[in-house]
C-alpha cells in the first residue's frame, strides 16, 4: 500500500523489491501531491517559497542556476552587489570556480541523457504541468530534452540502488 496520503503532504510511494520502485511509481506519486502541502520544502513549487509567485516584481535579480553556469552567475551576482571579496577562501582561491562541482559525477549532457530515458515524453510534460507555477512564475521553458525522451528506464526496478539498472557506472576517477 501507499506510504503516506498525498493529502498530507508527502509524495505516496509504493515500496517494491525491497524498497526499490520504478521511477514510474516516483512520478505518478508526485502528480498526486497538492502541490501547497508539500511538508518537504526540496518538493514544493520554488514559486511558493517566500511568496514569490506574488511578489517576484520586487526582486531585481532573478536567476537560473544551473551546474554549468553556477560559478559564472555567483561571482556575476556577488559582483553586482559590491560584494566581490567574498569569492575568495583565501587571498588567492576564489570560491566560485571553473567548475563549480569538481566532484560532480556527471555532465549535464550526461545528465539530460539520462533524463531522457527515465522520463516519457508524456510523463515529463505531465510533471511539467503539475508544477506549472515555477514554470508560469519564472518564465521557464520546457527543457529541450523532453522532445527526445525516450522513457525506455520509466519501468526499470534498480533493486541495488548503485545505478546498475540504468547501465550508469561510477568511476573512482570522479568521485
Amino acid at each position: 500500500g501507499n506510504r503516506t496520503n498525498a493529502m498530507d503532504g508527502e509524495i505516496p510511494m509504493q515500496s517494491r523489491t525491497n524498497g526499490a520502485i520504478p521511477f514510474r511509481t516516483a512520478v505518478e506519486g508526485m502528480l498526486q501531491t497538492n502541490n501547497t502541502k508539500i511538508n518537504n520544502k526540496h518538493w514544493m513549487p520554488q514559486a511558493l517559497h517566500c511568496q514569490l509567485q506574488q511578489r517576484l516584481h520586487e526582486y531585481n535579480l532573478v536567476v537560473l542556476l544551473t551546474k554549468d553556469s553556477l560559478a559564472k552567475r555567483a561571482r556575476c551576482i556577488l559582483n553586482r552587489a559590491g560584494l566581490e571579496k567574498f569569492n575568495y577562501k583565501d587571498e588567492t582561491t576564489e570560491m566560485f570556480e571553473e567548475p563549480a562541482f569538481p566532484q560532480a559525477s556527471s555532465t549535464s549532457s550526461e545528465e539530460e541523457e539520462l533524463l531522457k530515458k527515465m522520463y516519457t515524453k508524456d510523463a515529463a510534460r505531465e510533471l511539467m504541468n503539475h508544477l506549472n507555477i515555477d514554470y508560469t512564475t519564472f518564465g521557464l521553458p520546457e527543457p529541450a530534452w523532453v522532445a527526445e525522451a525516450t522513457g525506455e528506464f520509466y519501468d526499470v526496478v534498480d533493486s541495488t540502488c548503485k545505478h546498475e539498472a540504468y547501465g550508469i557506472s561510477y568511476s573512482e576517477e570522479k568521485a
